[in-house]
């Protein structure tokens, strides 16, 4: 398991605070004047204490908005102990674990989450095995 550098999960908690005020719990950040595509955030569902959250870029193809890349966090829903990654591929994936201080990542193939397993975790990233 990786976790978030502290920076990182400070801005992380942000963007879903930004997202969660909205009424339609969806943003979309766009600071680049045009030379990126702009950054979509949406709230998909709730799963008990855990909220599952969209990052992604959309473009047009055939009139409809495609996603590219899409990438979706399981998350606890007040100040994220774990956070899951979900849908994503390898590029997105390595992007987003550098982006927060990590380099290296080994899946695990089974998580099983208990209340005392993450007192004391903050930001904890952990990938799932395929």
């Amino acid at each position: 398991m990786l976790t978030l550098d502290k920076k990182s999960a400070e801005i992380f908690n942000i963007v879903l605070g930004m997202c969660d005020k909205n009424e339609n719990r969806f943003i979309k950040i766009d600071n680049s004047k045009g030379a990126f595509m702009p950054l979509s955030v949406e709230f998909l569902y709730s799963l008990g204490k855990y909220s599952v959250y969209s990052f992604s870029h959309y473009y047009k193809q055939n009139g409809d908005m495609c996603p590219d890349p899409d990438m979706t966090f399981f998350v606890e829903t007040k100040e994220p102990k774990i956070i899951i990654p979900m849908d994503y591929d390898d590029k997105t994936l390595k992007a987003f674990l550098k982006e927060g201080g990590q380099d290296k990542v080994t899946p695990v193939d089974k998580l099983t989450i208990k209340a005392k397993d993450i007192i004391g975790r903050e930001g904890e990233i952990v990938v799932l095995s395929s």
